[in-house]
């Protein structure tokens, strides 16, 4: 994963509640560009075929959410994150 997509995977899991079928679907559709799903808009997030009030949810709450921030919280914490991936 490219160093600066961790902070949008995390912020997606925040605005989304993104649940394992949920991340599964956005990384067919958008690979690991965690940053494109994050900003991706309804039609886009449509195609990858996650279930409408996920997506509503997503998207009334993606504006109340900074990757920057979030990235950052974990940090302080010394956090490390786990991230399923096939590559």
């Amino acid at each position: 994963m490219k160093s600066g997509d961790l902070k949008y995977l995390i912020a997606l899991h925040r605005a989304m509640n993104l649940t394992f079928i949920r991340f599964k679907k956005l990384q067919k559709l958008f690979g690991n560009e965690w940053r494109e799903a994050f900003r991706a808009d309804l039609k886009t997030l449509r195609e990858a075929d996650l279930d409408p009030h996920g997506v509503d949810n997503f998207l009334a709450n993606r504006d109340n959410v900074d990757p920057d921030y979030e990235i950052e919280l974990l940090e302080r914490c010394n956090a490390n994150v786990l991230v399923y991936e096939t590559d």
